[in-house]
């Protein structure tokens, strides 16, 4: 699974990848991306990643980790609510 902002290690959320193992550092094929911090009552700050053509457009780097089947329906839960 590629991570990158609050679910990466030393990050607010990266216990939920506590039992995941950690393959490397990976970023994402194509340069054409942007992420940008966006804010929410309840759940406070936040990184958000789209798709872009913008001239700043670029590379999103994160970790890849390695995540047993039965752990991904909590981390989608994690990041949908």
């Amino acid at each position: 699974m590629f991570v990158y902002g609050t679910l990466k290690r030393h990050f607010p959320l990266g216990r939920m990848l506590k039992n995941s193992k950690l393959l490397g550092m990976g970023f994402t094929k194509s340069k054409n991306y942007k992420m940008l911090v966006t804010q929410h009552e309840t759940r406070g700050n936040f990184p958000v990643v789209f798709h872009s053509n913008a001239f700043d457009a670029g590379f999103i780097h994160g970790e890849v980790h390695l995540v047993h089947p039965t752990e991904i329906p909590d981390l989608d839960t994690m990041e949908y609510n």
